[in-house]
């Protein structure tokens, strides 16, 4: 069915009328709203800063050969300043040990500054390997640019159309997630699509249940599979960054391990 026309020769109108399923897809959201107003959102402060300390201290009891007994009170102090200066943000951390010989570690340093408005993070000095398990996380100086939709708090909906339902009169829908009632609309006739489902890294049941004025009611189901690692089309996301490992120590130890150069690239592009 296509678009209606209908004139009126004694208003001289002429009207269009479009079938609900050939209108244009309009958006609606299970919270009521498309998003948090930007004038109630506190704005980033163009300074701030706060420190981390942390202490700890032992009491280590030994006897000698002899029978003598020796005690001994090693202790550790972390340091952990963050200082914001207009989005750039530095932080490190530094631990002083006691022992054999006294020594002052510097655990990290590095200056990150974000880019909302293109998803980017930038990574300054100390970088981090992720790892699994027991395996300590491998400590690297260097450079690193990440590119990452999530950093501008959208998730990925691309779920090819399982949110979108039709309405071909005044209607009261509800909407259901997974045997969950999400939420009720009264909709006009039109084409919908609920934005923020959500999801679960699954299978989905999404359920419209729709009734219209004195017509029986209509049901219309579907399995949405989701993964939420998944990008909205047209989006990507990348990692790169050039780094080498070392660690270094000031006071009595310093040293840096053998250097390697690194160039990490993972690319992930849908739709």
């Amino acid at each position: 069915m296509g678009i209606a026309a209908e004139y009126n020769p004694l208003l001289l109108q002429l009207r269009l009328k479009v079938p609900p399923g050939k209108t244009r897809l309009r958006p609606i959201f299970l919270r009521g709203t498309k998003g948090a107003d930007s004038s109630s959102i506190e704005k980033p402060s163009a300074f701030s800063a706060y420190p981390n300390l942390r202490a700890r201290f032992d009491i280590q009891s030994e006897k000698n050969l002899s029978g003598d007994t020796f005690v001994a009170w090693p202790y550790a102090f972390g340091f952990e300043p963050v200082i914001n200066i207009r989005g750039w943000v530095a932080d490190a951390g530094v631990t002083i040990e006691s022992g054999a010989e006294k020594m002052t570690r510097v655990d990290y340093a590095r200056l990150v500054k974000d880019f909302p408005s293109e998803s980017l993070r930038l990574n300054l000095g100390s970088l981090f390997y992720p790892v699994t398990g027991f395996m300590a996380p491998l400590s690297l100086t260097g450079i690193e640019l990440i590119r990452d939709p999530e950093m501008t708090g959208t998730r990925s909906q691309d779920t090819e159309g399982g949110g979108e339902f039709l309405v071909t009169e005044p209607s009261l829908v509800k909407v259901s997630l997974s045997g969950l009632v999400m939420r009720s609309f009264l909709l006009s006739p039109g084409r919908y699509r609920v934005q923020d489902f959500p999801f679960a890294s699954s299978l989905n049941d999404v359920v419209f249940d729709i009734q219209g004025q004195g017509s029986p009611s209509s049901r219309v189901r579907r399995i949405v599979p989701f993964n939420a690692l998944n990008l909205a089309p047209g989006s990507d996301r990348h990692h790169k960054r050039a780094d080498r490992t070392g660690q270094t120590s000031l006071g009595t130890a310093s040293h840096l391990e053998g250097v390697l150069l690194l160039l990490y690239i993972n690319w992930d592009e849908s739709g």
